[in-house]
């Protein structure tokens, strides 16, 4: 009888030590909330929020994301509330983008894990291209500009024309010294006649 009697003891006995090992496993700190969710699509200066069913230790926390390129970067942890560790992301290689994260719970237990999201790269900007101002066709070469390119704003630049030939020089002048020469000859030959014929009546 006795033996019987004994035998339910030790199996309540034995279950009562089970469950008070099983009890503070199980309450071991762990991550109930990530913010945003795993697989989201973050971009630089997104934060992302874990929170934990227990306090944490400010201390030996640490989080680590690589990018797509495989370049891994250290992140400062900060802790909003006594049960969430937060960080905030630099800018990162776009595509898969992987977060390592270790934090310390309040009994002195690590706890880490892993995180997947996609980065978002962010968007490039070409910079503004530099219009190179063509030398003024119109300038001399001296460095002087024609009057088109000094003409004031607003006033309508004129085409270049062609300039009309000169008028033909005046032949009067010519035609006048013509005559002149023609009478001093002509003169010349009537005194020579003269004089030539005033010689022979002397002769005679």
């Amino acid at each position: 009888m006795r033996r019987l009697f004994a035998l339910p003891v030790v199996l309540v006995a034995g279950l009562l030590v089970t469950i008070g090992l099983a009890v503070p496993a199980s309450a071991h700190t762990s991550l109930v909330g990530i913010d945003p969710a795993e697989g989201s699509t973050v971009a630089a200066g997104d934060a992302i929020t874990l929170s934990f069913s227990e306090a944490l230790l400010t201390i030996g926390a640490e989080v680590t994301v690589t990018d797509s390129a495989g370049v891994a970067t250290k992140l400062e942890v900060t802790f909003p509330t006594t049960t969430s560790a937060q960080v905030v992301l630099p800018a990162v290689a776009g595509g898969n983008l992987t977060a390592a994260w270790r934090v310390v719970a309040g009994d002195g237990h690590p706890v880490e894990g892993t995180l997947a999201y996609v980065a978002d790269a962010p968007v490039k900007t070409s910079p503004p291209s530099s219009v190179s101002s063509s030398p003024n066709p119109t300038a001399s070469a001296g460095g002087g500009t024609s009057p088109a390119a000094s003409a004031p704003p607003g006033s309508e630049t004129l085409s270049s024309a062609t300039p009309s030939a000169a008028p033909p020089a005046s032949t009067g002048g010519s035609s006048g010294a013509n005559v002149a020469a023609l009478m001093l000859v002509f003169g010349g030959a009537l005194l020579a006649a003269i004089i030539a014929i005033i010689a022979a009546k002397r002769r005679r």
